[in-house]
């Protein structure tokens, strides 16, 4: 498997566990000690991640899908890889949609697949909602 379909492949598994709103199963995608970083600060590890998600998704009634394009890999070594890629997210909560975009860069293990750092930078310069 080459570099970029690995890459590829690691973070749509990713983006699909967040749309499917599954705590578990966005934690099983990072290293015992992975981290993830974005505009909520620093998270590290699989059950605080968990927890971070589990909080984040209570009592919500909201419905994601990730847009994910352009993986880029930045580093691609025997054991580990550096990537990015730009994502445009939709979010439904009843009639109201949002959008959100940005980028994430990311490296995971070769050996295992599993994210060590994930950073998640979003682009607010100009929020658009619709109906």
């Amino acid at each position: 498997m080459t570099a970029v379909t690995q890459a590829q492949a690691v973070i749509f598994r990713y983006v699909r566990s967040i749309d499917a709103t599954d705590a578990l199963a966005v934690a099983e995608h990072f290293a015992d000690d992975g981290v993830c970083s974005g505009g909520f600060g620093a998270i590290s590890g699989r059950e605080a991640l968990i927890s971070f998600y589990k909080a984040a998704w209570a009592g919500s009634d909201a419905q994601r899908t990730h847009f994910v394009t352009n993986v880029i890999v930045e580093e691609a070594k025997q054991d580990r890889v550096v990537a990015s890629a730009l994502f445009l997210m939709t979010t439904r909560i009843g009639d109201q949609v949002e959008f959100a975009w940005g980028t994430y860069r990311y490296a995971f293990s070769r050996a295992d697949a599993l994210l060590t750092e994930l950073a998640i930078s979003v682009d607010d310069s100009a929020p658009l909602v619709g109906a």
